[in-house]
């Protein structure tokens, strides 16, 4: 026994004989400046490891951990060393961003800076950062958090197009009113590079189809949420996503007529449709309806996903839409394996579409 115990003490004695590989993976979860700080003085062997040029490093400057370095030694110490080697920055305080932009502005000196994730920004600091984010010739992922926009974010979402490398987005704003945002149809000359986008916020459908108007090359889009009341002619700028295997949709106030005539318009290739619905309207839960819809338009769909709720309070009766749930069991649905739940709780009727 106290061999045993011996051995293991050996092991964790030598922690630093694990691989390099090993190390990697470690501190991948390790903010770049604590890395260095903790470990450059270590021994040569720590020392040549993270200033390796193929060491990268993840910059966070968060409020939720502390450090005994202010933002300026963090800068002069670590940052402007190895800003050639920063691979991703976080953000979520906006006394960071003040004193960091001073010191150092984020442009084309930092080259391999690939991921930024921006949380608690007003929309005037986003738009004093923006020029310098222009410059960098790998950005390719985009994280944004507003707390609220007093601003028009169709400007906002206008200078993000500009990012000629942007791949992935994903913009939230906690606080936000349908009204403020206008944003034109694009043209030819004003297409991004986005293939990837989320966006958390609310837009009408028309709204919703002139922003996607600028992201043709979408192949995964996740919407939350929309809202609208009218069909538009908009609806047709889904037929020119040729590229989108996922859609994840949210609707509240949208009726069931309305969200089919927009699913009807998706690609052919589609692959993953998953809708959630905030709204009175019973007709989505028609099962007849919705096979309708996915064998004559989704001919390629894998993974079907339906969220609804409905209250049970005076209003609530028993409809020709609800007679249409054994229809949930009939071949269609049992030889893609998708199954249907219903779960009934306090006041409420949750229904569920799901994968096996």
């Amino acid at each position: 026994m106290p061999r045993v115990l011996s051995e293991k003490k050996q092991i964790i004695n030598h922690i630093e004989n694990l691989s390099n590989e090993i190390f990697y993976e470690i501190f991948d979860y390790l903010d770049g400046c604590d890395i260095y700080q903790s470990f450059s003085n270590l021994n040569i062997r720590f020392q040549d490891f993270i200033t390796h040029s193929t060491f990268y490093l993840k910059v966070q400057f968060s409020s939720k951990f502390q450090s005994n370095l202010t933002i300026k030694d963090r800068y002069e110490r670590y940052i402007l060393p190895n800003k050639h080697r920063i691979i991703s920055f976080y953000c979520d305080n906006q006394l960071y961003y003040e004193e960091f932009i001073q010191l150092s502005p984020i442009n084309s000196t930092f080259n391999h800076l690939e991921s930024i994730i921006l949380k608690d920004i007003s929309t005037i600091q986003f738009v004093n950062l923006f020029s310098y984010l222009k410059s960098l010739p790998r950005l390719s992922s985009l994280q944004i958090f507003f707390d609220s926009c007093e601003d028009d974010i169709g400007a906002i979402y206008q200078l993000i197009f500009q990012l000629p490398f942007l791949k992935y987005l994903k913009l939230d704003i906690h606080d936000f009113e349908i009204s403020d945002l206008t944003l034109p149809m694009a043209t030819n000359k004003q297409y991004s590079s986005i293939e990837f986008f989320v966006f958390l916020h609310y837009l009408t459908l028309d709204q919703f189809c002139h922003l996607l108007s600028y992201t043709p090359r979408l192949t995964h889009l996740y919407c939350y949420t929309i809202r609208d009341f009218k069909l538009t002619n908009s609806i047709d700028i889904f037929t020119k996503l040729n590229n989108l295997v996922l859609f994840n949709l949210c609707t509240m106030d949208l009726s069931c007529n309305l969200c089919q005539a927009l699913l009807s318009k998706l690609p052919l290739q589609l692959k993953i449709l998953s809708v959630t619905v905030s709204d009175r309207d019973i007709s989505y839960l028609d099962a007849n309806r919705w096979e309708e819809l996915i064998r004559k338009n989704m001919p390629n769909l894998e993974r079907f996903t339906l969220c609804l709720q409905e209250k049970m309070d005076e209003r609530f009766q028993i409809t020709n839409y609800h007679k249409t749930i054994p229809n949930y069991f009939l071949p269609f649905w049992m030889e893609k394996e998708w199954i249907f739940r219903i779960v009934v709780e306090d006041d409420k009727i949750d229904y569920d579409i799901f994968p096996h």
